[in-house]
């Protein structure tokens, strides 16, 4: 990570820090004094329903459908050490990621969080699912091609510039294939819905996802949304649960799943020393009540070092 928060790829894993551009738009040279008219500004969506507007197929169900019943069955499930953020990826026998749930790297003012290296080995396809356009969830297309290049499925939210930026360039290469409202998706071994949040809240109102591994052991991906507005589809109990929103504080009265079985764990992934003291001590407390006790953090703690974490 460099010190204006972005890095810079090398193959498969990122290597070193560089200076705080714009990836998706082409490099600038020292300014000359305008002559003439100003250059008309790019064109930025405000929302995904206004960039689908301009993008036929984007919403697209039965593409969707065949995106994801393409998607082979994951041998585990890395949840990545990526600091304050959240990265989670279907690897297969190879060690090879193709399906990634989340994709983020942590905002500039949690660049310190960040790991040193990330070590990524990609399968030829890529898919990704995007919970929400929060920028630590989707920071890591900016530097990783790809990332970058893979078929994306995104809820329907507002956008920020920056994540403007990403799904306008996700768009322009037929990628982006946006979720349409009250859709389920059911398939043999992946589970994919819409949260029931309200509108104003891009937290809950995100895509959610269920995954049954080879060992036949369930994971449930929660991205930032409470329990409480999760599908009951999807909320059953799971051998594995990646706690929702870095493990911050959830909404009175909301309740972690039940854990299946003693054989998993919930992993929760956060960066050590971050700016909003992510996870919260009742958090923790209620997912230890709930079951879910140790969890296990990406993050160090104690004497247990940073790293990935691997539901199997």
């Amino acid at each position: 990570m460099g010190p204006d928060g972005y890095y810079a790829q090398s193959r498969m894993s990122t290597t070193g820090g560089g200076p705080l551009l714009d990836p998706l738009e082409p490099p600038h040279g020292p300014s000359p004094r305008s002559l003439g008219a100003a250059v008309a500004k790019e064109w930025l969506p405000t929302s995904i329903a206004e960039l689908s507007n301009r993008f036929s197929g984007a919403t697209d169900w039965s593409a969707i459908e065949q995106i994801l019943q393409a998607v082979p069955q994951p041998k585990k499930i890395a949840v990545r050490d990526v600091g304050q953020a959240s990265f989670a990826s279907f690897v297969d026998v190879a060690q090879q990621s193709y399906l990634h749930f989340d994709t983020g790297l942590p905002v500039s003012w949690n660049a310190h969080t960040a790991p040193k290296s990330m070590d990524i080995t990609f399968a030829n396809e890529q898919v990704v699912v995007l919970s929400h356009w929060d920028w630590d969830h989707l920071h890591a297309a900016f530097s990783i091609k790809q990332l970058l290049d893979a078929k994306w499925i995104v809820p329907s939210q507002k956008l920020g510039p920056g994540a403007a930026r990403l799904a306008l360039a996700i768009a322009r290469k037929g990628n982006l294939f946006v979720w349409p409202a009250g859709k389920t998706f059911t398939g043999t071994h992946i589970s994919l819905a819409e949260c029931m949040g309200s509108p104003k809240n891009s937290n809950n109102t995100g895509l959610v996802l269920r995954a049954t591994l080879q060992s036949g052991r369930d994971a449930l991906l929660s991205g930032d949304a409470d329990y409480s507005n999760i599908p009951v589809s999807l909320k059953t109990s799971a051998d594995y649960l990646l706690v929702t929103h870095h493990g911050a504080a959830m909404m009175v009265g909301s309740t972690p799943i039940d854990p299946a079985s003693n054989l998993g764990f919930a992993a929760v992934s956060y960066g050590a020393g971050n700016s909003y003291r992510h996870p919260h001590l009742l958090t923790e407390l209620s997912h230890a009540r709930a079951g879910w006790y140790p969890w296990r953090a990406t993050a160090r703690l104690y004497t247990i070092p940073r790293s990935n974490r691997y539901f199997t």
